[in-house]
């Protein structure tokens, strides 16, 4: 009578695991929402995407740190070519930064280069949150007529 318990459970813990990755296209017009809570944190990976991070820029690092996972100019101390696919967001206690009123929320502005050279920007709304949200957002290639609408 416990292998039905144990499947459920399995089941439970897949469909767990998957909302904690939330796909978006790199065309998107639409600015994603990421909820941070106490403590928690989250990534933004254009590993799927091929795309090489140029440009981060957090408009209120009151209660938000940020990290990349590779060589970022103007982030590193000796960065020539960037590196970065994947930038990391940490909720910490609220800093008092003169000049910088705390609001609760900030946009995350990503300036991203393709093999090519062409360059796209992301951004992310980031929101304060009691409860955990999305542990990773994978910013995954457009489909080909996403990109000839564009155009």
């Amino acid at each position: 009578m416990r292998v039905p318990f144990v499947i459920g459970l399995l089941l439970l813990c897949q469909s767990v695991l998957a909302s904690d990755i939330v796909q978006v296209p790199l065309n998107s017009t639409e600015t994603p929402l990421i909820g941070l809570a106490p403590g928690s944190g989250v990534n933004i990976t254009f590993i799927p995407s091929e795309r090489i991070i140029q440009k981060v820029w957090l408009d209120d690092p009151t209660w938000v740190v940020v990290d990349v996972d590779g060589c970022l100019v103007g982030f590193s101390t000796e960065c020539e070519h960037p590196t970065a696919t994947t930038v990391h967001l940490k909720r910490i206690n609220p800093l008092r930064i003169e000049g910088l009123s705390p609001t609760g929320r900030s946009l995350l502005t990503v300036i991203t280069s393709g093999e090519s050279g062409d360059l796209k920007i992301s951004t992310f709304r980031i929101v304060q949150r009691s409860n955990p949200g999305v542990s990773i957002v994978e910013i995954i290639p457009s489909s080909e007529e996403e990109e000839d609408e564009i155009f």
